[in-house]
């Protein structure tokens, strides 16, 4: 999982169009860590996938809304245009950083379940920002997300790099902040009008920190590192992104939010399918706790 736009649109109706677009969102979303595999198996450094992925996503981005004669929409205000840009050049791209970073030291799978401990993160950060104490559901499904947590990253069997299970813990606790802070600053933006503008943000952040450290270079293996590059700007970032937001008119934040809990099992799906790995029992049981924690945390009243 990458990131969400989080505002509720429209009411929600009932029809199997919204309960696809929300599910193929998961399942794109899933990808970028097997995308960034692949990536970083081709050669390409990360500043220079990072770079590359957000350069696309905001020129399709910008296409699509020229497509549909809504670049109007992205003449906001001097001060609103600065958060969206630092929203994403710092807090879009230190997460990203943080989760394709904990890739290439552990596996996909348990890189896209340590990340979706965020929705308990999220929890405790906005009972210390806004006061919100968790009720008895939520603080089970903390510590089911604990519990989960600690099997994950303490199976004796699995030998996961130290580094990669810190950066992949960091990242699902600085999404947290990134989604209850940044909900702040997206309120009254249109989604894609907001999504272009981080992206932005985020490529430029890349480019200019890869570049001062001599970091962005094209000398990947092709045709491997474009076809990854291509999957992670489509596959992963905009059609997901996209559906995501159809999705949500049609169904409403609720149901979205509980479906988007497929990413993480349609990730281990493709790591095992596509990347041959291969989860420990101990880790296995870990991942289903955080799902039960998540689900928990998604459907209380």
């Amino acid at each position: 999982m990458d990131t969400h736009p989080s505002q509720s649109l429209a009411s929600p109706s009932r029809d199997w169009g919204g309960l696809g677009l929300v599910t193929l969102s998961a399942a794109g979303f899933a990808t970028l860590a097997i995308f960034g595999k692949l990536a970083l198996a081709a050669g390409m450094t990360l500043p220079t996938m990072l770079a590359l992925r957000f350069s696309g996503a905001a020129l399709l981005f910008g296409a699509l809304l020229l497509s549909r004669r809504e670049a109007g929409g992205l003449r906001l205000g001097r001060g609103v245009i600065g958060r969206l840009l630092l929203m994403g050049g710092i807090g879009y791209a230190v997460q990203s950083a943080l989760f394709l970073g904990a890739v290439a030291f552990i596996p996909a799978a348990v890189t896209g379940m340590l990340l979706y401990t965020y929705p308990a993160w999220v929890t405790l950060l906005a009972w210390r920002l806004d006061g919100d104490r968790p009720d008895r559901r939520r603080w089970t499904a903390l510590a089911l997300a604990l519990a989960g947590t600690t099997l994950i990253a303490g199976s004796p069997d699995g030998q996961l790099h130290p580094l990669g299970l810190a950066l992949a813990l960091a990242s699902g606790v600085w999404y947290s902040g990134y989604i209850v802070l940044g909900n702040r600053v997206v309120a009254g933006v249109p989604p894609l009008v907001g999504s272009a503008w981080v992206a932005v943000g985020a490529m430029t952040s890349f480019t200019v920190v890869g570049l001062l450290l001599g970091q962005i270079r094209f000398t990947f293996t092709q045709p491997d590192g474009t076809l990854a590059m291509l999957g992670m700007v489509l596959l992963a970032t905009v059609i997901p992104i996209v559906a995501f937001l159809a999705g949500l008119q049609r169904l409403g934040p609720a149901r979205t939010a509980i479906l988007s809990t497929f990413e993480p099992v349609c990730t281990v799906v493709l790591a095992v399918a596509l990347l041959g790995e291969r989860l420990t029992p101990t880790q296995a049981i870990g991942s289903g706790l955080v799902l039960l924690a998540v689900t928990l945390l998604q459907t209380r009243r």
